[in-house]
C-alpha cells in the first residue's frame, strides 16, 4: 500500500470526510515475536496490611499498602528506564487477594499468554480472557493468582510517563510506577588494562 505524500493530519480528516470511512492510514501494529524480545519486564501487585493499625488511628486512615513490586508510588522515583527501539517482554502477575486492572500509558502491548492460578490456558478457562490471545491493549485485568504476558515495543516517544493499577482508588494509594524512554548510549569504551609479564 502507497499512502498519499499530504500532511498526516489533511489526510485523516480526508478519509473521516469521504462517505465510506475506510480510514487507510491506520495499519495494524505488527505481531512481536519472541525473536524480536531485547528485555524483560516483571511486575506484580500486592496489598498488604499495615501491622498493627494504632489503636488511636483517625477514621479514613489507610489500613493497607497498595504497592507494585513492594514498594508505594514515589513521585519522585523513575522505577523502570528503557531503550527507545527496545521491545519488551513483561510478566504481569498478582499477589493479592484482588482484581488489579494493569494500565500503561504511551506505548500499546500485545497480549502473548494468560494462565490462570492453577495453570490452566486462560484464553479458554476464562470468559474474561477469550479472544484476546494476540489482541493489542493498554490495560488488561490481571487476577489474583493469574500470571499475563505481553510484550511491547517504544518506538516513537522518549521521555517519562505512568503505569498504573486502573482502579482509582489503588491507583491513588500508590499502585503506580514511573517509566522513562530514553535514547540508548553507545557501550562506554572498555578501558585497557596492561598486562606485565
Amino acid at each position: 500500500m502507497v499512502l498519499r505524500q499530504e500532511p498526516a493530519k489533511t489526510r485523516v480528516i480526508n478519509e473521516l470526510n469521504e462517505p465510506e470511512i475506510r480510514l487507510t492510514s491506520f495499519v495494524p501494529h505488527r505481531p512481536i515475536s519472541a525473536a524480536e524480545v531485547t528485555g524483560i519486564q516483571t511486575l506484580m501487585f500486592e496489598i498488604t496490611a499495615i501491622t498493627p493499625p494504632p489503636a488511636d488511628a483517625p477514621p479514613g486512615l489507610p489500613t493497607d499498602r497498595y504497592m507494585i513490586d513492594g514498594k508505594i508510588y514515589d513521585p519522585n522515583l523513575v522505577n523502570r528506564v528503557l531503550p527507545l527501539g527496545g521491545v519488551e517482554e513483561w510478566t504481569l502477575t498478582n499477589n493479592s487477594d484482588f482484581d488489579h486492572t494493569f494500565h500503561i500509558h504511551v506505548n500499546p502491548f500485545q497480549v502473548i499468554s494468560a494462565t490462570t492460578e492453577n495453570n490452566q490456558d486462560a484464553f479458554r478457562a476464562d470468559e474474561l480472557y477469550r479472544g484476546l490471545e494476540g489482541a493489542w491493549k493498554d490495560t488488561i485485568l490481571v487476577r489474583k493468582g493469574y500470571k499475563i504476558v505481553v510484550r511491547t515495543r517504544y518506538q516513537r516517544y522518549i521521555g517519562e510517563f505512568v503505569l498504573h493499577c486502573h482502579i482509582l482508588d489503588h491507583e491513588d494509594q500508590g499502585m503506580m510506577q514511573n517509566i522513562s524512554i530514553v535514547v540508548p548510549q553507545p557501550a562506554a569504551a572498555q578501558p585497557r588494562v596492561n598486562h606485565r609479564h
